[in-house]
């Protein structure tokens, strides 16, 4: 009897995952930390979206003036005044993968960083959609 194992694209997709995940939550700076929960979405579609509650949280060394940044857009989604700490929670779709980041206000250097991931197991390959679908059949 032959053992099923995880197929091995699957395994890649998750390394290079967890490796992002270490990578981009790294903090450009040790006086702030950001976290973002959650940091991956994994789906079935070819458009490699996920729509999902993201909840944001932050803390720092020193009371300010910060903004909750998205990369892309440059634009603020949330700002806080004379604060340490702080929480945000927005509904939105991600696609691909987006990165967020905490600045003084006014500013655009990056204090901290978090990013989403979006990984997708769509394929293109009939065959083995077919195979996805009917597990019983031999053809």
């Amino acid at each position: 009897m032959r053992s099923r194992s995880f197929p091995t694209h699957l395994w890649r997709h998750r390394l290079l995952a967890m490796l992002c995940i270490l990578v981009c939550a790294e903090s450009p700076s040790q006086a702030m930390d950001l976290s973002v929960n959650p940091q991956l979405c994994i789906t079935d579609s070819a458009d490699k979206s996920c729509a999902m509650v993201l909840k944001f949280e932050w803390q720092s060394a020193t009371t300010g003036d910060y903004c909750l940044v998205e990369k892309e857009s440059q634009i603020a989604l949330q700002c806080w005044r004379e604060n340490r700490a702080g929480q945000w929670q927005e509904q939105t779709t991600v696609h691909d993968q987006q990165i967020f980041w905490m600045t003084e206000s006014g500013d655009k250097v990056p204090l901290a960083q978090a990013a989403i991931e979006v990984l997708s197991t769509y394929t293109e390959d009939r065959r083995r959609n077919r195979r996805r679908k009917h597990v019983w059949s031999l053809l």
